[in-house]
């Protein structure tokens, strides 16, 4: 039994059709599948068997580019893949998926990745042959914007992460923050705040074990909030905190320094191609110590930059035109 919602609007000039299917099958791969594909070829053919497609877009590789390159192998039209995702390791450890998923990147005419680490992680999964263009995210500049600072006699530091509870440990750190914290001399804790935002049932647990420190500083969690808010937060702050074990791009940091904010954040690769000796600080690995040095260094005031210089840099970088043109200049040929 299969439970489906259709709705069909326009956003951005652009024509959606929305196709939410709820099933007690949902679990059961080859069923989830054959409903997903069923649905979209009768979307397709319900509501725009007047249009001709020039090609097939797919956001992520599972389960968007599966689907994807049925349909655009169907059509006989361009299959084009924008990746972003963290997880490309579940799929690709999944005998059935490993296999689709080489396919549907070695059969797209174009993979886009957000960044060259993925791009690199790709090429890892599904073999060297994959044609890759990296074109990164894209920043709201109406939302992200400069603002100059207004100087305080505090360090105001400022964490966007989640608290999700995963069976595993998640690759978000914002622990690793409180623990540095707790190790600063209590004079240097006396010039700071933290302020976290973001969702997840993991911010409860730390909330309680704050109330156990003995900390002499001010700590904050705002919880989800709307970007607007989240870009008044970064406006407000001195620098950005980003506790990482892996990500694939970075859009946070690229927000902050869109709004002028340097950044420390985890040594990762793919951080490197954000985060440089003029916008902020890379700490070589997770540990509270490091993170301690780091926070000490910012909070006596031994880290400078050109907030306004960080802003100019990344608002050209990340702009809707520059994106725009790269995407643009990519497909032309297919169209």
């Amino acid at each position: 039994m299969v439970e489906k919602e259709v709705e069909v609007f326009e956003k951005d000039g652009v024509s959606v059709i929305s196709i939410f299917l709820k099933s007690r099958f949902s679990d059961v791969v080859n069923a989830a599948w054959w409903y997903m594909w069923q649905e979209l070829k009768h979307a397709v053919k319900k509501h725009l068997n007047d249009e001709t497609f020039d090609y097939v877009h797919s956001n992520v590789i599972y389960p968007a580019g599966f689907l994807g390159d049925k349909l655009a192998s169907e059509l006989k039209i361009p299959h084009f893949v924008t990746e972003h995702w963290t997880n490309l390791k579940w799929v690709f450890g999944k005998p059935y998926y490993r296999a689709v998923g080489k396919r549907v990147y070695n059969q797209a005419d174009i993979v886009f990745p957000v960044s060259n680490y993925l791009a690199n992680q790709i090429k890892e999964f599904a073999g060297k042959t994959v044609n890759t263009v990296v074109v990164p995210n894209v920043v709201n500049p109406n939302i992200f914007r400069y603002s100059e600072r207004v100087t305080d006699t505090k360090t105001k530091f400022l964490c966007v992460t989640n608290f999700w509870l995963a069976k595993k440990k998640s690759h978000k750190r914002p622990d690793v923050l409180i623990e540095a914290v707790k190790l600063l001399p209590e004079k240097l804790q006396e010039k700071m705040e933290l302020t976290f935002i973001g969702r997840g049932g993991g911010q409860e647990q730390l909330k309680e074990y704050l109330k156990s420190l003995n900390l002499n500083c001010k700590i904050t969690f705002l919880g989800g909030q709307p970007k607007e808010t989240i870009s008044e937060q970064m406006q407000r702050a001195d620098f950005l905190l980003q506790a990482t074990e892996r990500e694939t791009f970075g859009v946070v940091i690229a927000e902050a320094m869109n709004t002028g904010l340097p950044c420390i954040v985890s040594e990762l690769d793919v951080l490197k191609e954000l985060v440089n000796q003029h916008n902020g600080v890379l700490v070589k690995s997770n540990s509270p110590e490091l993170w301690m040095k780091a926070l000490s260094s910012a909070i006596k005031g031994e880290f400078q930059f050109d907030n306004l210089s960080i802003s100019q840099s990344m608002q050209q970088r990340f702009s809707y035109k520059t994106i725009g043109n790269m995407y643009l200049n990519e497909t032309l040929s297919f169209i």
